[in-house]
């Protein structure tokens, strides 16, 4: 899939934005504060409905307005099919439109407009909580297996009636063992197909080799959130009821899965340097478009922020050689502009000032 053009209104310091990419790199240079986050802002307000960078969209729209918009045209490679499509975002409501249609949910329109995502705290994914891999988990699979969604809606409903028992305090059994058997069924799930997507990721993984970006070479593991080879997810929340109920949740399921990174057995974020953790969280973002076109059949856009940063000439040539050798539709941003990688053309670059992106002749 890419995107034929996209039109920006009052999304920061973009009151009227138009931009026409090109079908492969796309470069949006500029100083800082002068739109160049904004614009792929713009297009994550547009698949997901929110920002990716503050929960408040009162930061997200222009002072001087009381709605953003972003409205773009869209064809799929695999048949051919154009549509359009557009979000209006106002303080509390929420429009999205797909061919003149509304779209009921975030979720649908999530799939209509694949894409994903790399910025300056990608390096979280490494470094940071199992809470934040498990939301990156999560929305990895949601593009990818439709009863992903499914199931973890049941996982998490019955979680939820789980510990309010718990909190109550309640000791009758015959209380939980609903709720436990649709944990249990949804969880093993859950697990399932995480565990399928870690094994796609993989062999994603080992198509793009590490040499390419010049990363060690890494592993992944999936720890399920309990100890499974040892039990049933069933089995497991009845024998530890008692110690749940003293700590009034439950404390062990899928809900606490985790996905760790290993190079040469020891974790990839005491071994890598920050520009190798970059690069290597780059090639996992690759991997999962992979996957994502594999499954779908589309290939979704490519966002990098501050795609120089942490990184020098080398590095960065290698990422963009990387990135052109897949053939997606990638919208990058930097305050300076390296060609290091772009020597055979291929691109298509905008200068970004007062909120204008002007594409720059080469």
């Amino acid at each position: 899939m890419y995107l034929e053009w996209l039109r920006i209104g009052h999304v920061r310091n973009l009151d009227q934005a138009s931009i026409e990419p090109g079908p492969g790199l796309n470069i949006f240079t500029g100083r800082n504060a002068s739109g160049k986050t904004a614009i792929l802002e713009s297009l994550y307000l547009l698949a997901r409905a929110r920002s990716f960078r503050t929960p408040r969209i009162s930061e997200v729209i222009n002072r001087e307005r009381q709605s953003l918009t972003v409205t773009a045209a869209l064809t799929y490679q695999s048949s051919g099919i154009r549509a359009t499509t557009g979000i209006e975002k106002a303080h509390g409501n929420v429009s999205i439109r797909y061919n003149g249609s509304p779209v009921r949910t975030v979720s649908e329109q999530a799939r209509q407009v694949p894409l994903v995502l790399v910025t300056p705290d990608s390096h979280r994914l490494v470094t940071g909580t199992p809470r934040q891999r498990r939301h990156w988990l999560d929305w990895a699979m949601f593009h990818v297996e439709p009863s992903y969604l499914r199931s973890w809606r049941d996982y998490f409903r019955a979680l939820r009636h789980r510990n309010s028992l718990l909190k109550s305090g309640l000791r009758d059994a015959g209380a939980y063992r609903g709720w436990e058997h649709t944990m249990a069924e949804a969880g093993e799930r859950l697990t399932n197909l995480r565990q399928g997507f870690v094994d796609e990721l993989e062999a994603a993984l080992e198509e793009h080799p590490a040499s390419v970006l010049e990363t060690p070479p890494a592993d992944l593991s999936l720890e399920p959130g309990w100890p499974r080879g040892e039990f049933q997810l069933g089995g497991f929340l009845s024998s530890c009821r008692d110690r749940d109920l003293a700590a009034g949740f439950t404390r062990q399921g899928p809900h606490r899965a985790d996905l760790q990174f290993y190079s040469q057995g020891s974790p990839v974020a005491a071994l890598f340097s920050r520009g190798q953790i970059k690069l290597f969280v780059c090639r996992l973002i690759m991997a999962e478009a992979r996957v994502l076109e594999q499954q779908a059949g589309e290939a979704p856009l490519f966002l990098l922020d501050d795609y120089t940063a942490e990184l020098d000439s080398r590095a960065s040539e290698s990422l963009l050689t990387g990135l052109r050798d897949r053939q997606w539709q990638c919208f990058l941003n930097a305050t300076d502009f390296r060609e290091e990688g772009l020597f055979d053309g291929g691109f298509r670059r905008f200068h970004v000032e007062h909120g204008q992106a002007a594409k720059v002749v080469e």
